[in-house]
Parts: C-alpha cells; sequence; structure tokens
C-alpha cells in the first residue's frame, strides 16, 4: 500500500510540474509575440514594397538570406511580386512557439494578408536570439487569384 501511495504522490508531482511548464510556456509565448508582433508588421509592409529582399535584409537571418539567392527563393520573389504591395494585417497569431538554450526563441506568426492584387494567408518565422529578433522564414499561400493590376484610363 506504501508503493501505491508513493507512486501516486510522485505521479501528482509530475503533473503538476508539467500543467506548471505549460503554464509557463503560455505566458512566455504571449510575451513573444507582445515583443516581435511589431517586427512582423514593419517586415511585411517594407518587403512589399518592391519585393526586394534588399529592402529588409537588416531585419532577415542570414539562413533566409541564403535562401533567397537560390532558385526557388528567386522564383518565389517573382510570384510575390504579381501580389502588389501590402494593403492590411487581419487575425494576426503566433501559432507555434519554440525555446532552446543554443537556438534561442522561435515563434511561428500567421496572419490573414490583404495584398493589392490578392488575399493570402501570410506566415513569418521569427528568431530571438542574444536579445536581438529577425525573420527567419517568410511564406505566402494565396486565398484567391491573383487579379491583375487595375488600369488607370485619362
Amino acid at each position: 500500500m506504501q508503493i501505491i501511495k508513493k507512486i501516486l504522490i510522485g505521479l501528482g508531482v509530475v503533473f503538476a510540474l508539467f500543467i506548471g511548464f505549460v503554464i509557463f510556456m503560455f505566458g512566455e509565448s504571449g510575451d513573444f509575440k507582445e515583443n516581435n508582433e511589431q517586427l512582423v508588421r514593419e517586415y511585411t509592409q517594407k518587403f512589399s514594397q518592391n519585393w526586394s529582399i534588399s529592402s529588409v535584409s537588416d531585419l532577415s537571418t542570414n539562413d533566409l538570406l541564403s535562401q533567397i539567392t537560390t532558385p526557388n527563393g528567386q522564383h518565389s520573389l517573382r510570384q510575390f511580386q504579381s501580389f502588389g504591395k501590402l494593403v492590411e494585417i487581419e487575425d494576426i497569431e503566433i501559432s507555434n512557439y519554440n525555446t532552446s538554450t543554443g537556438a534561442g526563441t522561435t515563434g511561428v506568426f500567421k496572419f490573414k494578408a490583404k495584398f493589392e492584387n490578392l488575399n493570402a494567408l501570410v506566415t513569418v518565422t521569427v528568431r530571438e536570439k542574444d536579445s536581438v529578433a529577425k525573420v527567419h522564414g517568410f511564406h505566402i499561400d494565396p486565398l484567391s487569384e491573383v487579379s491583375p493590376p487595375k488600369e488607370f484610363n485619362i
């Protein structure tokens, strides 16, 4: 009977620690969102002005800059250019949050975006290391067909 009692107490302690960890991580992810949401908004706004990585290179990780120079990265940039400039960001949320001692903290932000020629779901991965946050990944999933640019008749 004593052994069962000790096992149940041990399981209770493990469960309490797990619940404490979950509550701690939830609070930490909220802080991460609060601290980095403006970076995500600024990055997306600046990047969409001309879809040139040079306009946001200071806000990007070296890994992202390397990926952009690949043929797939260049293809993505050409696609992005047809979307036009960012008009509006809605429903921004953090969908994934991970922290580790060596790699720093990573959060994945997802939001609906309206561009001049397209509505999309945008995913931006932010990595924070040594108190410096930079964009580590940027992905756009179109929610509509790309509309041709509006013509102006004079």
